[in-house]
């Protein structure tokens, strides 16, 4: 592949980047603010540990917490600890933390989404660093493969 693909693979994983941090922060943001808090009760509560299968690869801890809540005159389970969609990997100590919180039996508050209950979580924070750099990695890919491109197409930039 010559210079003009890789720049254009390079604008187009850019953008596939920032598109996706731009989207889960969007997300994100909008499960915060259209969430009503209710009470609902811890059935479980685990840290859940992803090994990688090389050993160079960091290990991914989840906290994982699940509920159970009443909405609307419907019952719901769910395990979403934070805001939006997917789940996120932690910390070993903050997962640990998180665990610890919610205890089996538990009354906790839950924040479901009116529109779609089904959509729930329990803490009101954003991963917003997280999306950021999603964000700043693909807008310096794509702009990387612009400024590349007009190089190739225009001789005198």
């Amino acid at each position: 592949m010559g210079s003009l693909g890789q720049a254009i693979v390079l604008i187009a994983l850019g953008v596939v980047f920032a598109g996706l941090g731009g989207y889960l922060y969007v997300d994100q943001q909008a499960a915060i603010e259209n969430s009503v808090p209710i009470e609902g009760t811890v059935v479980a509560s685990e840290v859940e540990i992803d090994r990688p299968a090389d050993p160079d690869d960091a290990t991914s801890y989840y906290p994982v917490v699940t509920y159970r809540y009443e909405y609307d005159g419907q019952s719901f389970t769910n395990d979403n600890v934070f805001p939006g969609t997917g789940r996120q990997s932690t910390s070993e100590s903050r997962a640990a933390e998180i665990v610890r919180e919610y205890a089996e039996g538990d009354a906790v508050t839950v924040y479901v989404d009116p529109a779609a209950p089904e959509r729930s979580f329990l803490l009101e924070e954003s991963a917003e660093l997280f999306h950021f750099v999603f964000i700043g990695i693909g807008g310096f890919a794509a702009l990387s493969g612009v400024v590349s491109l007009a190089r190739r197409l225009l001789p005198f930039v």
